[in-house]
């Protein structure tokens, strides 16, 4: 039996106004132009309306329509009802449809082992009637009852029932009544295999299906298909009521709403669907290795906004999917590749209006794997306390370094002031277990940088650290190197603290002046001197050193000093001297504070690094003029060869990830119809372009063997095999037509 409400939301809806008795009567969600009509009683029918149709063509053709809104607890109660109702049968097996209808097996409550037909059909109309009064008394609305011995009778049987009615389709009946019945009135049938039936086949009816062989029908239609209908035609249906099908997708799809105004949104909006997916799968306990992703993209000739309001309307759908290495439903896992995915279909995120994800190739997850994770669990280990460093440890950690005494020079090397920066920077926040694992002296100077970090050293006390000790006798020995004053302070002490320190550093190192650098500038200490002759030798480094102050060799050479336009004092020309301290960044304040022969050096060695960068930047322009002149007359020796001819495109695609993709999609949209053989025909013209235009005979063999692949791993059926062969064929076809001897595919 198939038990089915009349209307059932109008029904429900309605069953408290009586005064809307035997009047036309829909439910929606309001009565605006763009709502959609949910359920429609069948006085509204009368008038043309049904099911899915906009408010505002509805109430153009029926004004008097009556519109309820939606009653949910109602609806739920009456749900519950009709199946209290059901199951007080104690019938064999009960198969859920919807919330409003089901199947009922009543083989148990009809026959026995001497039981006449007659008798049998008897009781079924008995037990149907019962089952129509009960309904009515529990929920107050009628339901109708169809009959027959198996699912698809009791279908066809329901429809001949309605409206608040019930038929039996009784075994002798049953070819007479299905003879004069359209394609499409069987179950299960779709538009687009009514239309290859009626193109290929030239049928519209069940009598003009039956006039053809089995074979024929699975030629055409694909083994599964082609043997289904033959045995509809025929009255035959082996589906058992409360037979469980196997899942064979989980998927999640939003069509409604979707605008983006930039690719984040879009990303976002598919990693998040990729977590329900994830819910729908684990909520099912399953997972899957191929996750597709389904595009819908607005059509070019489609206006932006469609007639309903934030739908999708007319779209281009786009399918891509991927094969993941393992089994999953890990949502991160799930909402990276979906990420990829969409990244891959390089569809304008404003021309988006519908996401889809299905994961397919479904394995169920076992409770023992889900226990067993592959983690090793470790105890966590508490968080050490920060033991004090010793005050004696800090204490010596914060004296100057110790300098080896040296024979008094002649000449004192100039003292480098710049700040010198520490090996690493000291974290303002200091992990615990991490300053524990570290050796106990990198543990001391990281407290010492976090001490000094922290708590700013009192003037007072920076005064006393540079402060010369008093003494006739003073051991230079253990003063700090000149590199370690820092600048900063030496500017913030009284300017005769600065100049006691000055002094002290000037007796220890020959009588030389130390001034501090300023901190906002990076430059050379040096000071202004007289005029020299330009081409006079340079002076000698100063003794002491390991080499010159900054680099080697003679000041400037010939040609540079051809470019500066000075030969020597001797000159009597207009032309430019040597650059000044000026030009050259010097500081003439500083300048003027060392000594003769130190600020002469200074003037030279900043002069000797100009001449230098521009002699580098000379021929860093020669190399790129060579480089350019070597590019053209490489330009000139090129030879203009025709084009080659461009890839065959197979639905506008020829790299072979594409094509596997699209040979992917076909087969999945395809594997119960069966391919079309128009597509195989049109594969199999692309495969022979790619041996004889293209000239690529691995190409076609490797697509070739991935749609063996994609047949074998779906469980194509016999159709899909003879595809491949065909597909080899041409392929061997059209490589003994290029004049290559192929073994094997």
């Amino acid at each position: 039996m198939h038990v089915d409400f009349d209307c059932f939301f109008a029904a429900v809806s309605s069953r408290s106004r009586p005064d809307l008795d035997g009047k036309p009567v829909a439910v929606a969600h309001s009565r605006g132009p763009s709502s959609e009509i949910a359920s429609c009683n069948y006085a509204a029918r009368g008038f043309g309306i049904h099911n899915g149709m906009w408010m505002k063509e509805a109430t153009r053709i029926c004004p008097q329509l009556n519109v309820l809104p939606y009653d949910f607890p109602a609806y739920e109660a009456a749900s519950n009802e009709f199946y209290n109702a059901l199951l007080a049968l104690d019938a064999r097996a009960i198969q859920s449809v919807s919330v409003d209808e089901a199947l009922v097996d009543i083989t148990n409550l009809c026959t026995s082992e001497d039981s006449l037909v007659e008798e049998e059909n008897d009781q079924v109309d008995e037990i149907a009637t019962l089952i129509r009064k009960d309904i009515k008394t529990r929920t107050g609305c009628a339901v109708s009852v169809g009959a027959g011995s198996n699912v698809l009778l009791a279908k066809l049987a329901l429809r001949k029932a309605k409206p608040a009615g019930q038929y039996h389709l009784v075994p002798a009946e049953v070819l007479a009544f299905l003879a004069p019945l359209k394609i499409k009135d069987l179950p299960g049938f779709g538009h687009n295999t009514c239309k290859k039936i009626e193109e290929e086949l030239r049928c519209q009816v069940v009598s003009e299906l039956r006039q053809e062989s089995k074979e024929r029908l699975k030629k055409v239609l694909g083994e599964k298909t082609g043997q289904k209908l033959w045995e509809f035609a025929r009255g035959i249906d082996n589906t058992e009521v409360g037979e469980v099908t196997v899942r064979k997708s989980v998927s999640a799809e939003v069509n409604w709403g979707v605008r983006f105004e930039t690719q984040k949104q879009s990303e976002d909006f598919i990693f998040n669907l990729a977590g329900e997916l994830h819910k729908r799968l684990a909520a099912q306990k399953l997972k899957g290795t191929n996750l597709t992703l389904k595009l819908m993209q607005r059509r070019a000739d489609a206006p932006l906004e469609p007639p309903k309001h934030m739908g999708h309307g007319s779209c281009d759908t786009h399918n891509k999917t991927i094969v993941l290495g393992v089994a999953s439903n890990d949502p991160e896992l799930l909402g990276r590749e979906a990420v990829s995915l969409l990244r891959a279909m390089k569809c304008p995120c404003a021309e988006m209006r519908g996401l889809a994800l299905m994961m397919t190739k479904l394995k169920p997850v076992e409770e023992d794997e889900q226990a067993s994770q592959k983690r090793l669990s470790f105890k966590t280990k508490p968080a050490p306390s920060v033991k004090p460093v010793p005050l004696t440890t800090v204490a010596t950690a914060m004296k100057p370094p110790q300098m080896p005494v040296k024979t008094p020079l002649s000449k004192p090397p100039i003292v480098d002031l710049t700040p010198t920066m520490t090996q690493f920077v000291v974290p303002s926040q200091i992990d615990p277990s991490v300053l524990e694992s570290l050796p106990q002296d990198i543990q001391e100077k990281i407290l010492l940088a976090q001490t000094k970090k922290q708590a700013p050293q009192p003037r007072a006390e920076i005064v006393e650290q540079y402060k010369p000790v008093p003494g006739p006798s003073r051991d230079y020995s253990v003063m700090p190197s000149s590199s370690q004053l820092d600048p900063e302070v030496l500017a913030s002490l009284p300017a005769d603290i600065k100049a006691e320190i000055l002094a002290e550093y000037t007796s220890a190192r020959g009588g030389q002046t130390l001034l501090p650098q300023s901190p906002r500038k990076n430059r050379i200490i040096a000071s202004p001197s007289k005029k020299r002759a330009y081409n006079s030798p340079s002076k000698k480094r100063p003794i002491g050193g390991a080499g010159p102050l900054v680099g080697q060799g003679p000041i400037t050479s010939f040609r540079t000093r051809l470019d500066r336009g000075t030969h020597g004092t001797t000159s009597t020309t207009n032309k430019p001297g040597p650059p000044s301290p000026d030009d050259l960044g010097l500081d003439k304040d500083v300048l003027a504070e060392l000594p003769e022969d130190i600020r002469k050096e200074v003037i030279a060695q900043a002069r000797q690094d100009r001449e230098r960068q521009r002699a580098r930047e000379a021929e860093k322009q020669r190399l790129i003029d060579i480089k350019n002149n070597s590019r053209g007359l490489q330009l000139q020796k090129r030879l203009k060869l025709p084009a080659r001819p461009g890839k065959p495109l197979l639905q506008g695609n020829t790299e072979i990830g594409d094509v596997r993709n699209l040979i992917v999609n076909w087969f999945n949209s395809c594997r119960e119809d069966g391919p079309h053989s128009d597509d195989v025909g049109d594969i199999i013209l692309w495969l022979k372009k790619v041996v004889l235009g293209e000239m690529n005979m691995e190409k076609a063999v490797t697509v070739v063997k991935w749609c063996e692949w994609v047949v074998q791993e779906g469980e194509g059926d016999g159709e899909w095999r003879s595809v491949v062969k065909e597909m080899k064929e041409g392929v061997r076809s059209a490589a003994m037509e290029r004049g290559v001897r192929m073994l094997d595919v």
